[in-house]
């Protein structure tokens, strides 16, 4: 692909910015799997991140839902979003974020705590259900 080089340095320069060196230390941990989710179809499994490097240590939690049936590799689509992975779900299972939410509106962040934004909030928005 000859247009890959540009696609990924107008990200870089326009969405995202640079890339970060890989942290000293990168964990990740299953923290909670469920085999019957989304009334059955899916898979569930929650991994908390973990990093580690001269910033300190930070995490945060990733939300993965399997074909219940996939015999092999299936395609993934990663969606990030700031109001929590229980936001994306009505999902009882999914678990809620401990740390402070922020919520863009017109005068600015303000913090809000994730029981703020109620399971399925923006499930909407995300390739889920």
């Amino acid at each position: 692909m000859k247009a890959r080089p540009q696609i990924l340095d107008f990200f870089e320069k326009n969405v995202y910015g640079k890339i970060p060196p890989r942290p000293a230390k990168l964990e990740f941990v299953l923290a909670e799997k469920g085999d019957d989710a989304l009334g059955g179809l899916a898979k569930r499994r929650q991994y908390r991140i973990i990093s580690t490097d001269v910033c300190g240590t930070h995490s945060f939690d990733v939300l993965v839902y399997l074909p219940k049936d996939a015999a092999g590799p299936v395609p993934a689509f990663v969606c990030p979003n700031f109001n929590g992975n229980h936001a994306i779900t009505d999902d009882p299972d999914v678990i809620l974020p401990t740390c402070p939410l922020y919520r863009g509106l017109k005068l600015g962040l303000h913090r809000r705590r994730p029981q703020d934004f109620p399971d399925g909030t923006i499930k909407g928005r995300q390739a889920v259900q």
